[in-house]
């Protein structure tokens, strides 16, 4: 699996994607998410870039607004949120059960608070199933990632 999606968290309404920070930038693609129009003003005023404030500004933009970023690399994936980690799992999951295969390792990631988990999805869906994501916390590592400075941007719309 080596893919990329946007996921929203709480319809998990999905797009297959190239590039997540080009393609949300286009308003017929935010709204088709379902965006709101407030969102959509922000994400349109930042400048997408190859690798700068740009890109990482429509990023955060993104997940703020509650999207889930999700990478596959062949045999694992990432599922990225400004959610807590259980939250970016419930709102993952019709999209990890279409697309998932029993073995694929998903690492979840809480940009927030700085949390990860990671597992099998076969652990995730039998702890979605049993009702009881608590047993997953002794996965729960710290993942101290590196984020860019962003400038924030003041939509025309704000004002």
């Amino acid at each position: 699996m080596k893919e990329g999606a946007w996921i929203h968290s709480d319809t998990q309404a999905h797009a297959w994607v190239h590039e997540h920070a080009l393609w949300i930038h286009k308003r017929t693609h935010a709204a088709s998410l379902g965006l709101p129009e407030a969102v959509i003003y922000r994400l349109e005023d930042i400048q997408p870039d190859a690798d700068g404030p740009g890109r990482h500004g429509l990023l955060r933009e993104a997940m703020e607004a509650g999207l889930i970023r999700f990478r596959g690399h062949g045999a694992h994936c990432t599922l990225e949120g400004r959610l807590p980690w259980a939250a970016i799992l419930h709102g993952a999951t019709g999209f990890l059960k279409r697309h998932a295969g029993p073995e694929l390792w998903v690492q979840i990631r809480d940009l927030n608070r700085q949390e990860e988990v990671c597992a099998a999805w076969c652990v995730f869906e039998r702890s979605l199933a049993t009702g009881r994501p608590d047993e997953l916390l002794p996965l729960v590592q710290p993942c101290l990632l590196r984020e860019p400075r962003v400038t924030v941007h003041v939509s025309r719309h704000d004002l």
